[in-house]
């Protein structure tokens, strides 16, 4: 995900989505990760918050919701 989000081609909907989604929280959610495992939102979504990180998010059902819908998006593209 996170190299998607650095292959920004410059078209204005990738934009967007960049804006959204910076490289900074992919690369948070993505150190709080484990390959097979279920992601912990919540606890993501709240130690992003005390780091600073995930500023465009309310929950962390709207942060797991944009992270899905990027990965289907670029799956769609390839």
């Amino acid at each position: 995900l996170q190299k998607d989000l650095e292959g920004n081609d410059g078209s204005e909907e990738q934009s967007d989505i960049t804006d959204q989604y910076t490289i900074d929280d992919a690369k948070f959610i993505e150190s709080l990760s484990k390959t097979g495992k279920n992601k912990k939102w919540k606890e993501i979504f709240d130690k992003g918050k005390a780091k600073s990180l995930l500023k465009s998010y309310k929950s962390s059902h709207t942060l797991k919701n944009s992270y899905y819908h990027i990965k289907r998006r670029k799956t769609q593209e390839k």
